[in-house]
């Protein structure tokens, strides 16, 4: 019993902690431009024991990330783009 407690303990903690996270660089040696694209999932659990006197609420959340760029520079031309 106390090994499985410990076990969903670590589980727990190695979910809360856990980002994805992904970039893509594309240069294009006949283009100006630079794009880069980039994402990120954040996952996040709190538990509280109904013998706590304090009290508290379980909850369960996700938070997300986006981020786009598009930057243009040609000779004293440039142009930067940002979307997030």
């Amino acid at each position: 019993m106390k090994s499985k407690i410990i076990f969903i303990i670590i589980i727990i903690s190695l979910t809360a902690f856990t980002v994805t996270e992904a970039q893509v660089i594309k240069i294009d040696s006949t283009s100006h431009w630079k794009k880069a694209f980039r994402s990120g999932l954040n996952i996040n659990q709190s538990s509280f024991s109904s013998n706590w006197k304090a009290g508290g609420v379980n909850s369960f959340g996700f938070t997300g990330l986006l981020n786009y760029r598009a930057n243009y520079k040609k000779n004293k031309t440039a142009w930067d783009n940002q979307f997030d």
